[in-house]
């Protein structure tokens, strides 16, 4: 039993492991985001914007400036983040909307508009979509 129980154990932490490489090859400096199948791959958060806030190019230009792997999180990295799974995050929660990397989705708004991304609430929990030229908050991921 012991044999198949860690047979079972490598399987998935391969599985796990070719998923996060997966996520992490999905990366693209033009969007900010990377795959949203792999919200668990997140191993680092911090605060973007040195705290203030931007727009969503800002947000994307200063998570990328971080380094490598850094970028902004998609709409499922940040309902991971928000659910707490990861502990309090670097920099502690921010009390009020950050940018995605997930342009609108009809998860949040029924209609689409034009240059609209999606923004999460980290104190509330809520989704919107706003256009890319207002300021938010930025928290980037890798």
């Amino acid at each position: 039993m012991k044999k198949k129980l860690s047979i079972f154990l490598i399987a998935n932490m391969l599985t796990i492991s070719l998923a996060c490489l997966t996520a992490r090859q999905a990366f693209s400096q033009t969007t900010g985001g990377g795959s949203t199948s792999c919200a668990t791959c997140i191993t680092e958060t911090a605060i973007g914007l040195s705290g203030g806030t931007g727009t969503w190019a800002d947000c994307r230009n200063s998570c990328v400036a971080m380094g490598a792997g850094w970028r902004m999180p998609t709409w499922d990295e940040e309902a991971y983040i928000g659910s707490g799974a990861l502990g309090t995050p670097t920099g502690g929660w921010i009390a009020n909307y950050v940018w995605t990397s997930t342009p609108w989705d009809s998860r949040v708004a029924a209609t689409p508009t034009d240059g609209d991304w999606v923004v999460f609430d980290e104190s509330s929990g809520y989704w919107n979509t706003n256009n890319y030229s207002n300021p938010y908050y930025c928290r980037c991921v890798r």
